[in-house]
């Protein structure tokens, strides 16, 4: 694997800042798919200026650019959607000037980096391809932590199933949750203690009530020694969104569809 691709695994499991992936992204050779043309064959390498189509996935609905962060993903990702085979050219440009390439030429459609690669998947909007191009998206927060409502937490390497499962099934019977993460505090009060968050997206209902109820099933699912809290992720909020983007759920409903 080449730096990017260490990185962006880095920041997939929460051990790296994303801002030092959309970094790299600027600096490194980034491949994408065109529509076929017979007189194209190979890896075709081209610059910024050059009249460029884009090939588009349909993938949960919607209409995305895959890009990949090498050739290696590219054919594990056509293996994997079953597009491998498919009569398609490409492409491979300097981050930087694909970002602008994409900048001007985005509008509702997302692209999405290793859709299917088992290393996981980022879409990335409009917005944010402008933030990278422009450095306010590269502004770094301290590597392998991250703050949600006021906590300094761990990325969710340990989720104990004696508190997953009994929430998972508990989640079940309320439709208003239509995800839930699970993460770890860091840092906990108490030396000897363990203490978790269940972060959760709620849509319809009393979010609040919601809230109060998954704290007592938390407290009814653990040891003694486990401290537990709640948190509810608010799609506006940017580090909320990054986490819903780039983690995949211990749980979700049936209507919500996770990171590839």
């Amino acid at each position: 694997m080449n730096d990017l691709e260490r990185t962006f695994q880095a920041v997939q499991r929460g051990e790296a800042p994303a801002a030092e992936f959309y970094r790299l992204m600027r600096e490194s050779v980034l491949i994408f798919l065109m529509p076929y043309d017979p007189g194209g064959q190979g890896l075709w390498q081209v610059e910024y200026g050059s009249g460029l189509t884009f090939s588009s996935w349909m993938i949960n609905g919607e209409w995305m650019l895959p890009i990949f962060t090498s050739s290696a993903r590219m054919e594990e990702s056509l293996r994997a959607s079953g597009k491998l085979g498919e009569n398609t050219n490409m492409a491979e440009m300097l981050g930087q000037e694909l970002l602008q390439l994409l900048a001007e030429s985005l509008g509702d459609e997302k692209v999405v980096i290793n859709p299917y690669c088992q290393s996981g998947s980022r879409t990335m909007d409009l917005k944010l391809v402008e933030a990278i191009l422009d450095g306010t998206a590269l502004e770094r927060v301290p590597r392998g932590k991250r703050v949600l409502a006021g906590w300094i937490l761990a990325a969710p390497e340990r989720q104990p199933a004696r508190l997953r499962e009994p929430l998972a099934r508990f989640f079940r019977g309320l439709p208003e949750v239509k995800a839930a993460w699970l993460f770890r505090a860091e840092e906990s009060a108490k030396p000897s203690a363990e203490e978790y968050v269940v972060a959760l997206l709620v849509a319809g209902g009393e979010p609040a009530e919601v809230a109060r109820e998954t704290s007592f099933a938390i407290a009814g699912a653990g040891l003694p020694e486990w401290g537990s809290r709640v948190c509810l992720l608010d799609p506006k909020d940017h580090d909320h969104s990054e986490i819903m983007a780039r983690i995949r759920p211990f749980y979700h409903a049936p209507d919500f569809p996770p990171p590839l």
